[in-house]
């Protein structure tokens, strides 16, 4: 018989899978995706970009998904004295372009000297994660709006007043710990002038 803090532990995970998938829509569902499981640096993670993931998967589709998703919860669950929180990518990623990626640089790495190879060779080794999350893989162009509250202002009302003025067309919204991330169809950014940092490319939290 297993112990009843872990059946009370799978319980919730399974909860908490229903709970992400029946809130994201369904554009976060489809195509090659990365999730990541990150300690931010304000969270006590590293400032170096790169040591900040705890873990990196690419999903496929939703079943693919769902696998990931318990395990970076059980993750999170095992290393519960960490500030780990559960992205994923809001563009979806074109695997080609991705791949071509990789034997460009391997390409490279035959015709470089000794010492830029050693560079390069070391790179590819490292993994996928450079190469798919290259902006040039993005298979769709939607942009993420994370807007942080401020004390003592509206922030989220002028940013979507601010959207609507402009016609932005919003496709999710998410409350975060600190604000809300918005996802919205593209549009020309040289037009705005709100308090928001808005990304091209961003990752969304999930939990």
């Amino acid at each position: 018989m297993r112990n009843a803090k872990i059946e009370q532990f799978l319980e919730q995970v399974e909860s908490d899978v229903s709970e992400i998938l029946s809130d994201i829509p369904e554009i976060l569902t489809t195509g090659y995706r990365t999730l990541f499981l990150l300690e931010r640096h304000k969270d006590g993670g590293s400032n170096k970009e790169e040591r900040r993931a705890f873990s990196f998967a690419v999903v496929t589709d939703k079943d693919s998904l769902i696998v990931k998703l318990r395990e970076y919860l059980w993750l999170r669950y095992l290393h519960r004295d960490k500030e780990l929180r559960i992205y994923l990518s809001v563009n979806a990623r074109n695997s080609h372009k991705a791949t071509r990626n990789i034997l460009d640089t391997l390409l490279d790495a035959l015709y470089a000297d000794e010492i830029n190879r050693s560079l390069i060779e070391r790179k590819v080794l490292k993994g996928s994660r450079s190469y798919i999350m290259n902006p040039n893989t993005r298979a769709t162009s939607y942009f993420l709006f994370d807007v942080d509250n401020i004390e003592g202002r509206d922030v989220m009302g002028e940013t979507l007043q601010e959207m609507c003025d402009l016609g932005v067309v919003e496709l999710y919204r998410k409350v975060t710990r600190n604000g809300w991330h918005i996802i919205t169809q593209p549009f020309n950014l040289t037009l705005w002038k709100g308090e928001a940092e808005i990304k091209t490319d961003g990752l969304i939290l999930l939990k």
